[in-house]
């Protein structure tokens, strides 16, 4: 599996740098991994994934001298969901509805 998203931050910029003046948002993301789908039976299914996710945001505000400045944040971590689903089946498509755990690990 592969993705990009774009993320969106909320909350005041107070909670990310205290006694800042500037702008935080966020960037866009990427996630790759592995899936593996195990049945029990014929709409009831576990799985289990192996992802890796890089995501994070941009700092802008105006440095001591004047000038605009500019900070990375990038995060990266490695996730291990375990999921449970069922399958759905409608009348020419099917509805998948998952519910899980998932661990992470910055790298």
């Amino acid at each position: 599996m592969m993705g990009f998203y774009g993320i969106h931050i909320e909350g005041d910029v107070e909670h990310l740098y205290s006694s800042s003046d500037g702008t935080f948002w966020g960037t866009g993301g990427f996630s790759a991994g592995l899936n593996v789908k195990r049945y029990f039976s014929n709409n009831i299914y576990g799985a289990f994934e192996l992802r890796y996710s890089r995501n994070g945001g941009l700092y802008e505000f105006i440095s001591p001298v004047g000038t605009q400045a500019y900070e990375s944040v990038k995060l990266d971590y490695i996730e291990f969901p375990l999921l449970f689903g069922v399958k759905a089946n409608l009348k020419k498509k099917y509805l998948l509805i998952e519910t899980g755990m998932a661990y992470a690990n910055k790298i």
